[in-house]
């Protein structure tokens, strides 16, 4: 599997993500220059414009009418493995990546606070957000939870999607599906 560095070398990158906890750490990564990729090359302005199905297509013939130095790429942080963008018939030629959280972002929470074999001993398992909350005494689906979680240290959210993306490579399914650490460095 190529490396997102490499496949987006020579594009302007649109970044979406499909929720607060998702946006939050893909900012901090930025802000903290632990992305791979160009930063002066991508595009955080519309993270979260994808979120309703119904404005998708007004959302992305918008953004993808303007006129980019280089030739536009997509990717969209999420943790459906079943949801896919469909882009205007326009721009079906404009390639999407996909970066997975799979279950859900609050899965690097339980890493994190190596809680990883309790949460999988779960039966029936509940959601990852769920379990998580539990330990936190704020709702970690708010704006800055990324970073109190991870304790102010980017750091520890790179180690935490380094530890998902080793699972990832042992899950037939998830093999070769990019994760949030192939943003990182």
């Amino acid at each position: 599997m190529s490396t997102l560095t490499d496949i987006c070398e020579n594009h302007y990158i649109i970044f979406f993500c499909e929720g607060r906890n998702e946006e939050d750490a893909l900012r901090w990564l930025s802000e903290e220059e632990k992305l791979t990729l160009d930063v002066s090359s991508c595009n955080f302005d519309n993270l979260r414009k994808l979120r309703t199905r119904k404005l998708r297509t007004k959302h992305l013939q918008e953004i993808l009418r303007n006129d980019y130095d280089k030739p536009p790429v997509l990717i969209y942080i999420l943790d459906s493995l079943k949801e896919t963008i469909t882009l205007p018939r326009e721009f079906r030629e404009i390639p999407i990546y996909y970066i997975y959280t799979y279950p859900e972002f609050e899965i690097l929470f339980i890493i994190h606070i190596k809680e990883w074999k309790t949460y999988n001993r779960q039966n029936p398992k509940p959601k990852a957000s769920e379990f998580a909350q539990g330990f936190f005494d704020w709702d970690i689906k708010t704006e800055g939870s990324v970073k109190r979680v991870f304790e102010f240290e980017v750091t520890n959210l790179v180690e935490a999607a380094h530890l998902l993306k080793v699972q990832y490579n042992k899950i037939r399914d998830l093999r070769d599906k990019y994760g949030l650490y192939d943003l990182c460095h």
